[in-house]
């Protein structure tokens, strides 16, 4: 039995991460480019001192021999992002605009806490090409709401399996203040991404404030796996919460799979930009077990012939049971 569902809930989440709309924020125009678009459904299972079911215990196992920590948390994910030129309603595209591209993917992870950080490692396996449905998703979605034609998914990345490992720390209590029903505090993290899909290395910093047990510790979950660290829900003890944050993160990319198209198997592109960084602002708002998060982000241009500042953002609806 994996305990109580008071002392370790379930929580299950869906997250939107987009382009398009988040652009018109900033008076950009609508359209897709470069990241256009992710779907993802998260289980995320706390794990409470108390807890002494398989999941838990293997839990543990994996993380007393990584010296993780105590575990706090057991993630399992599934999720589609596509990526697409800013033209995608032309026929072709060169060597020098972002590459079509899909990935579909599944994830497992897990957060622990010991002392002063907070440690997260998270393992996702999938595919990209035509296997990983962007096309006829993104076809789909243009159809019903009215949009062009994508019409260059012929020239996407090509078909290959993904293995991909990510790592992170942050230190969520070395600069946090509570003062009566409010919460401020200032989170470093350094997180890490090893496989076919992504090698890079990225160090941020997170400023939040909120309620107590409401303040958000880490960056939210993106659209896409190990863009962040990993970190139990937020939930506070009263009815409603509120936190408001901001934070900015610095990347140094050795190879991403879309941006350079492919790892097995290439098609011609420009390449990723050697380092990328990202502002983003968001808040999260709370009704008893259900939480909504909102999250804008500014990104330096990610390919080496883009000098266009990105804009996306993603919005997350979580439920406790």
């Amino acid at each position: 039995m994996v305990g109580t569902a008071a002392a370790a809930p379930t929580t299950w989440s869906l997250t939107w991460e987009n382009d398009s709309w988040w652009a018109l924020i900033w008076g950009m125009p609508y359209l897709d480019a470069r990241y256009t678009n992710g779907m993802r459904v998260v289980r995320d299972q706390a794990l409470s001192p108390d807890d002494t079911g398989g999941l838990a215990r293997g839990a543990r196992k994996l993380s007393t021999a990584l010296h993780m920590g105590d575990v706090e948390l057991v993630r399992f994910a599934a999720g589609q992002s596509m990526f697409t030129p800013a033209v995608f309603y032309a026929p072709s595209n060169g060597a020098d605009v972002h590459p079509y591209g899909a990935v579909l993917s599944v994830s497992g992870g897990l957060a622990a806490r010991q002392a002063w950080r907070l440690t997260s490692l998270e393992v996702s396996v999938g595919v990209t090409g035509p296997p990983a449905f962007g096309e006829p998703t993104q076809v789909w979605a243009h159809e019903t709401f009215g949009a062009s034609e994508p019409l260059g998914w012929n020239q996407q990345v090509q078909a290959e399996p993904i293995l991909d490992i990510a790592a992170g720390i942050a230190i969520p209590e070395t600069a946090s203040i509570t003062v009566g029903p409010v919460c401020a505090r200032l989170v470093p993290s350094v997180r890490t991404q090893l496989g076919t899909r992504r090698v890079s290395l990225a160090s941020g910093v997170l400023a939040a404030i909120g309620t107590a047990g409401d303040t958000t510790e880490v960056r939210p979950t993106q659209g896409r796996t190990g863009r962040s660290v990993l970190a139990a829900p937020t939930r506070g003890t009263g009815p409603v919460g509120v936190s408001l944050f901001a934070f900015a993160e610095a990347e140094a990319i050795t190879h991403d799979l879309i941006l350079d198209g492919g790892t097995l198997r290439h098609i011609p592109t420009a390449g990723a930009r050697p380092l990328v960084t990202e502002l983003g602002l968001g808040g999260t708002a709370r009704l008893g077990p259900v939480r909504v998060h909102a999250v804008n982000v500014l990104q330096s241009p990610e390919l080496t012939t883009l000098d266009i500042t990105h804009v996306y953002g993603n919005i997350t609806l979580s439920v406790d049971l």
